[in-house]
């Protein structure tokens, strides 16, 4: 009996070709996620989470270090007291002086910011075939 079993995977970060059996995993070329909108309190954006992850990675910015992709007052606050570290007037929201300056720390790739929800594959199916 020949068994051939197929696992389909879904990432942003990668691209999967199945062929005979064979899977090769090739990443496209790597660039660092850019903030690019006007991020302010009560927006839910994947570059308010890329905001949260880059915000909790700097030393007594954002203690709390969640990462939900929701502006809320947390976030809000942790913006502020990155304004005020980088002498940006503290109004809490990011807007174009304040993502400059977040560009400037991400320039190099040097956070872990995920370009996707999630970082991790997901599996969307299997499918099994089994040759008699």
């Amino acid at each position: 009996m020949l068994g051939l079993l197929i696992c389909l995977s879904l990432s942003l970060s990668s691209v999967i070709t199945v062929e005979a059996g064979w899977s090769e995993t090739s990443s496209p070329t790597s660039s660092c996620p850019t903030f690019t909108s006007t991020l302010t309190f009560g927006m839910k954006d994947i570059q308010v989470e890329w905001l949260q992850d880059v915000l909790s990675q700097l030393p007594g910015i954002y203690p709390e270090g969640l990462v939900t992709g929701y502006f809320g007052s947390l976030t809000r606050e942790a913006v502020i007291s990155f304004q005020k570290q980088e002498g940006i007037d503290p109004v809490g929201q990011v807007g174009p002086i304040t993502r400059e300056h977040l560009n400037l720390f991400i320039k190099d790739c040097s956070f872990n910011i995920p370009e996707t929800i999630s970082e991790k594959d997901i599996v969307i199916g299997i499918i099994d075939f089994t040759f008699i």
